[in-house]
């Protein structure tokens, strides 16, 4: 099992997005929790998260000192770490759950943007994972902050942060 953190420095509408895509993996037994990292709560972070499920945990600091609060905090030995509006596509289950085997306090495994897979092959070669990205990894590595090497998972992110507004039906 797995918790999912969404460090969340500025919710966008999204995010409920975000958190309906994790319900079929919930359902399945592969996400234990979800948690929302963010420095203060709003009103809206308040609504998502009651109507949602997920817990809050608030912190100070930027992105890594969200996700090592958060990390602190979750009940599971594996994180994955998905941006507000990020929403996982295809088999992303099943890919999950054999990565676990993978990941160790060494390694982390990459979600690729759908259209951005470049982002993936960057991180991998620099070591430094773009925010976009989705990443599963070890609890304690991002607890103790540390720089895991990079591994792409056959995965694929959606970004709904930038969708139109849809016309009202009927």
């Amino acid at each position: 099992m797995i918790s999912v953190v969404i460090p969340a420095l500025h919710p966008v509408p999204a995010l409920v997005d975000t958190l309906t895509a994790l319900v079929p993996a919930v359902a399945e037994g592969l996400i234990r929790d979800v948690a929302i990292a963010a420095n203060a709560e709003t009103p809206f972070l308040g609504a998502v998260t009651e109507a949602g499920g997920s817990g809050l945990i608030l912190a100070p600091g930027d992105r890594p000192a969200l996700i090592r609060a958060a990390a602190a905090k979750v009940k599971c030995p594996h994180i994955l770490v998905l941006e507000p509006g990020m929403v996982p596509i295809g088999d992303w289950i099943a890919t999950l759950g054999d990565a676990l085997v993978e990941i160790d306090g060494e390694k982390a495994a990459l979600i690729s943007v759908q259209a951005a897979p470049w982002l993936t092959w960057m991180a991998q070669i620099t070591g430094r994972a773009d925010t976009r990205l989705g990443l599963l990894a070890s609890a304690m590595a991002l607890r103790d902050g540390q720089s895991p090497r990079y591994m792409a998972l056959d995965a694929v992110l959606a970004d709904r942060r930038k969708r139109g507004l849809r016309p009202a039906a009927g």
